[in-house]
């Protein structure tokens, strides 16, 4: 995050305060610096330092800068001497001492599979990402939390609506569980609409589930790299596969159209998409590659040379930018 101190707060911080700050930046947590290099203040509130402050102090400006040219935080916040923090206002103005606390707090990728999700979400990143989050993580910068579903998520957005302070330091992905193509249940709406009601960015599925996102090609791997595996699940791969991209990313991957029927009974359907699909390959799939199917994620089985090939590859990317933009 941007960390703007203002000029007031070379004239009436103290010292300490401000070296927490700048200790942010030159740990390259934050991206701190002073609201402008030549103000009077700041100046002589730097020549008053011994030679290691300052060169804590230049390390912190110097990272600021040229990782906000490499990478742009989509975030920031003005540091302002014993006022009333205002994290309404844009950007957020906020004292010396909520600023410490607040920047010391872990930013939280609220998921909706903790584990499994994860594990979906660091596939999609480059070798250099995945290592930037993972040590984040390690860092206690970043949290990886599990959501508990749409429900308990719905419940976290009405609660952070009412804490502004809280709405920065959270981002949510959740499936869209669409029957069909641009339909998303009417919990994941209601999900989506809760997000956007307390200011909380989000990225919503546009395939049905994380395991919809898994390429034909690890599934193949998978179903044939054990025995007991292709005697099980053969015939459900052969006909999923003989299935077009948008039935395939819709089809209910751990449970099958079993699952569905409750869905179909109250209205909610995936209109036409199946009617193509012959009656022999719609009984295979009545049941589905069973509920650890996303675990494939963790376990190897997808590469990232596949994913590039799928178009679920450029959807996950515009997500992750835009959720690390928040991180940095």
């Amino acid at each position: 995050m941007r960390v703007v101190l203002s000029s007031d707060c070379f004239d009436r911080a103290s010292v300490g305060d401000l070296l927490q700050l700048f200790f942010f930046g030159a740990r390259g947590r934050h991206r701190v610096y002073p609201e402008a290099l030549n103000a009077p203040a700041y100046l002589a509130w730097l020549s008053a330092r011994d030679p290691a402050v300052r060169e804590v102090c230049e390390l912190s400006i110097r990272g600021a800068t040229l990782e906000e040219v490499r990478n742009p935080s989509a975030r920031a916040v003005r540091v302002v001497p014993s006022v009333a923090t205002q994290w309404d206002a844009k950007p957020p103005t906020v004292s010396i001492d909520d600023a410490i606390n607040f920047l010391a707090t872990a930013f939280t990728f609220v998921l909706e599979d903790g584990e499994n999700d994860r594990e979906f979400l660091l596939a999609f990143c480059t070798r250099e990402e995945r290592e930037w989050l993972v040590d984040q993580e390690k860092r206690s910068h970043l949290i990886f939390a599990n959501g508990g579903g749409v429900g308990s998520m719905t419940r976290l957005a009405g609660e952070l609506a009412q804490n502004q302070r809280r709405q920065l330091l959270h981002w949510m992905l959740f499936d869209s569980d669409a029957l069909r193509p641009g339909v998303p249940s009417q919990q994941s709406m209601l999900l989506a609409e809760a997000c956007k009601t307390a200011n909380v960015l989000f990225h919503q599925l546009c395939r049905r589930f994380a395991e919809s996102y898994l390429p034909i090609r690890s599934l193949h791997g998978w179903v044939y790299g054990s025995t007991s595996r292709k005697r099980d699940h053969e015939p459900r791969y052969l006909a999923f596969a003989a299935l077009s991209d948008p039935q395939r990313q819709h089809f209910h991957m751990k449970k099958g159209f079993e699952q569905d029927r409750r869905r179909y009974e109250s209205g909610d359907t995936a209109g036409d998409l199946y009617n193509d699909v012959p009656e022999s390959s719609m009984e295979e799939l009545e049941a589905g590659f069973g509920s650890n199917i996303g675990s494939l994620y963790s376990e190897g089985w997808v590469h990232e040379v596949e994913l590039r090939k799928e178009s679920g590859w450029s959807e996950l990317r515009a997500a992750l930018h835009g959720a690390m933009a928040l991180l940095r």
